[in-house]
């Protein structure tokens, strides 16, 4: 066994000479990597989606490549629930003022309720069914879901309503939340004509992939206040510069891309793409 903290290209296409299997997090692995591992049968993703490795040329070597979907599905609808109460409820500004002794600003500017509001959840995989079901029963929030095909009907029925018409969500929602993979028809799919749709007002949550929102067009709709706020834990490039526009925005709450990161998460995303290995 081989523990590397190594991310270069050239480290890992070193490191990987001898390896079986591979047990992978976030670091890439481009064609390079499987060009100098004659032995490797398997690259095990720690985590959900196929970003950091090159599919095309791990099948072309003959690699498996597996993922995790299901270990973090539970700890990204939390983190999705918790970016909507921060945004609803100003937690990000009223955190600065009480900080800066601005007790005054308990009167001065208030938050929303999610009762009775519509959570429009945009992909309705794993996580946008956990998530949509936690925002129904706990917050009694009504759901608007998209997805391209209408979803096997497994119960989701009793607390969301379905569409396939995008703009239908767009234009209804109080809240969004995106929960889709990074492919050629999602890249830029939020951008200045999605969010122009958008109620004015409108809270946008991305827990999802950075690359899904052209971040000029969302800056443009936060600062016009078109938009009242927004929740990342996403960006487009990662880490996200300390000079980003996006966090000059007060009513922008931001954490660094770990949604899926808590113990049990990490535990199980562990376990299963060991299990994966062996499988």
């Amino acid at each position: 066994m081989l523990v590397t903290n190594r991310f270069s290209v050239e480290a890992l296409c070193r490191d990987v000479a001898d390896c079986d299997a591979i047990l992978a997090r976030t670091c890439p692995y481009p064609a390079e990597v499987f060009q100098n591992a004659p032995k490797l049968k398997c690259i095990a993703r720690h985590g959900s989606g196929y970003d950091n490795v090159d599919v095309k040329a791990a099948t072309e070597a003959g690699v498996y490549v597996t993922i995790t979907p299901t270990a973090p599905v539970n700890s990204v609808a939390e983190h999705a629930l918790m970016l909507l109460l921060a945004c609803a409820r100003k937690l990000t500004t009223m955190d600065a003022q009480v900080r800066a002794g601005n007790w005054g600003i308990r009167n001065a500017s208030k938050g929303s309720e999610l009762r009775g509001k519509t959570l429009g959840i945009i992909g309705f995989g794993a996580i946008g069914r956990l998530t949509a079901q936690k925002a129904h029963y706990g917050f009694d929030m009504n759901i608007l879901a998209y997805s391209r095909r209408r979803p096997a009907e497994d119960g989701w029925q009793n607390y969301a309503s379905h569409t396939t018409d995008l703009d239908k969500v767009l234009e209804q929602a109080d809240y969004l939340s995106v929960h889709l993979p990074s492919t050629p028809a999602t890249r830029g799919m939020f951008c200045r004509e999605t969010f122009g749709k958008m109620k004015r007002g409108a809270i946008f949550i991305n827990t999802s992939r950075g690359d899904l929102v052209v971040e000029d067009d969302l800056y443009s709709a936060l600062e016009s206040g078109h938009l009242s706020a927004a929740g990342l834990d996403v960006f487009s490039a990662e880490p996200c510069p300390a000079d980003h526009p996006l966090l000059s925005l007060g009513q922008v709450t931001v954490t660094p891309h770990n949604a899926a990161l808590t113990h049990e998460a990490m535990d199980q995303m562990g376990l299963l793409a060991a299990m994966e290995i062996d499988r």
